[in-house]
């Protein structure tokens, strides 16, 4: 100092021994001092200072991360919601994880094709609605694609692709299959034979008359009758109705019942040939009489098969 006056330094400055004062000392977390500014967000110095700059720094990267925070707890919350899980944006991670970890991930190989139409199902791909028809819904009675047969074994058919609850039935048209195309008491699936071979056969149709209650069968010239079934219609029974008959002999008197039953295919020999009608009724020499039942006294039609001693 001269004459009173300080001196300045190289730097510009009035130097502390000058001054009569104390050089501080650099700042610490237990003293204070001088500090020096630090404009990273990065430095993890004690002794420096953040600017402002870095403090906005910070402080934006710190929102944008609670932004995204929020918004990715939304994205959870909603996915748990699709799968059916119950949760909320205002609980908190520490509520949501055990949530999220209790999700089991859908891991097999089944396809839409697999699984039964208006059903629902996941794979490793994810949800899916299924597309497998319902054949049995659709009809009882299915027909099937195509028949075969392995002679003296089985028959088989092929049924549409689809679900099958176990109630219903694939079928297919066999017109062909009657009774009366199978030799006698051969049994095709429950469906028995009463074809005889070398025998003339004739059946035929006719209506009950009540005047003389009894169903009149014209026999044709030359045919000798030996076996005859007769059975009736009945609404429900679509193949007859099982029935009771019994031969008019040509005296009128009495003769015991015959159980003539279609479906058992049950065969009566013919007791009688030539045979009149009841008392005051004049019949053809060439027929069979039958006096059979009636429904509540009601005309009902009489279906008729005889098959010919020879």
């Amino acid at each position: 100092m001269a004459n009173g006056l300080a001196m300045l330094d190289a730097n510009g400055k009035v130097p502390a021994d000058q001054l009569g004062v104390t050089q501080p000392p650099d700042a610490s977390t237990t003293q204070k001092g001088i500090v020096k500014l630090n404009d990273t967000v990065t430095s993890t110095s004690v002794s420096e200072a953040a600017t402002a700059n870095a403090v906005k720094t910070a402080y934006d990267e710190a929102l944008a991360g609670k932004q995204l925070g929020v918004e990715q707890k939304a994205n959870v919350v909603a996915a748990l919601n699709s799968i059916g899980v119950p949760a909320s944006t205002s609980e908190s991670w520490a509520q949501l994880i055990p949530k999220i970890s209790a999700v089991i991930r859908a891991t097999g190989n089944a396809t839409a094709a697999d699984v039964l139409a208006g059903k629902t199902a996941s794979n490793a791909n994810g949800p899916f609605t299924g597309q497998m028809p319902n054949r049995s819904a659709e009809n009882n009675h299915m027909p099937g694609l195509e028949p075969t047969v392995w002679p003296g074994d089985r028959f088989f058919i092929r049924p549409p692709h689809g679900y099958y609850d176990g109630a219903s039935w694939v079928t297919a048209a066999v017109p062909g299959l009657t009774a009366n195309n199978l030799r006698s008491g051969v049994n095709v699936a429950g469906l028995i034979g009463t074809l005889v071979e070398g025998r003339p056969f004739i059946k035929g149709y006719g209506m009950a008359d009540l005047n003389i209650g009894a169903l009149i069968i014209p026999i044709p010239e030359g045919f000798n009758p030996g076996l005859i079934r007769i059975w009736r219609d009945r609404e429900g029974y679509p193949d007859g109705l099982p029935m009771w008959a019994s031969m008019v002999p040509s005296d009128h008197t009495a003769s015991p019942y015959i159980w003539l039953n279609p479906n058992t295919l049950r065969w009566e020999p013919v007791t009688g040939y030539a045979v009149y009608g009841p008392k005051n009724t004049t019949l053809p020499g060439n027929a069979l009489v039958y006096g059979v039942g009636y429904d509540n006294g009601v005309r009902v039609g009489n279906h008729y098969e005889i098959i010919a001693l020879n």
